[in-house]
């Protein structure tokens, strides 16, 4: 994680990282497969009883609260994980001037806000395109009272079902670098961050050969500036299916 030598070793490093937060995806889907289950039975219950669209804003707030609870859950694990992983292997390289104690202060605070203030804005993105794949299933028909309630409960949770994947892989990926960044910014030596792409056919452009940044500048990504991979404040093409790694590299710290 820290100091590596070469594309190869970078390669290696990412490759370690991408399977260890693919193991907390895999967790993370049928959790979310769950809710978006629930809410879709849900939402068919009430339109079955009333035929409206004004259905989708009584169940949307029960969904959301549900979507930010399994959030809060994951972010913790996550980020407790990978910024343990930042820290031992920064204490296997004897930095000077690295304090531990500090250290993990700073990782605990920035889990805290990650938790509780993330997943709030998270939760509601997600809430947000459940109401308007709610709206895409009505929108088919010709006549919104002619839609069978228990098509439109299947339909929607075919959807959400299919979402699934792509919000564990994002929200996994960003809770994990941002957890690594916290540690590497807390080192007092100086600290290079480094973008490492999967150097595969599937890589975007925009994400190959990212230039190396001080670890407290942001990374030029196809014009967009980020601290990290998936990092929330990019834009969805630039963070939604990424795979990308966070490695960093030290001077003077050996």
């Amino acid at each position: 994680m820290f100091d590596l030598p070469n594309r190869a070793a970078e390669q290696r490093q990412g490759a370690i990282l991408d399977r260890q937060q693919r193991l907390f995806e895999r967790s993370l889907i049928p959790v979310l497969r769950r809710e978006f289950r629930r809410f879709a039975r849900d939402v068919g219950e009430r339109f079955s009883k009333s035929p409206t669209r004004d259905v989708i804003e009584q169940a949307l707030p029960e969904h959301q609260a549900n979507i930010r609870a399994i959030l809060e859950v994951t972010y913790q694990r996550v980020m407790e994980h990978f910024g343990r992983l930042t820290i031992e292997a920064a204490s296997s390289k004897s930095l000077r001037g690295y304090e531990q104690k500090s250290v993990i202060g700073r990782l605990t605070s920035t889990i805290r806000d990650w938790v509780f203030g993330l997943s709030l804005s998270k939760s509601k993105l997600i809430a947000n395109t459940s109401a308007e794949d709610f709206n895409a299933v009505l929108n088919k028909a010709p006549v919104v009272e002619e839609v069978a309630p228990e098509v439109l409960a299947r339909d929607l949770y075919r959807r959400g079902f299919n979402r699934a994947p792509t919000i564990a892989q994002t929200e996994v990926g960003g809770a994990a670098s941002q957890s690594q960044l916290a540690v590497a910014e807390s080192i007092n030596v100086q600290v290079i961050k480094i973008w490492i792409d999967m150097d595969d056919a599937k890589v975007r452009p925009a994400h190959r050969n990212v230039r190396p940044v001080p670890v407290n500048e942001a990374f030029n990504v196809g014009g967009e500036r980020l601290q990290f991979p998936r990092d929330p404040a990019g834009s969805p093409g630039n963070i939604i299916n990424c795979r990308c790694q966070l490695g960093f590299q030290t001077q003077g710290g050996i």
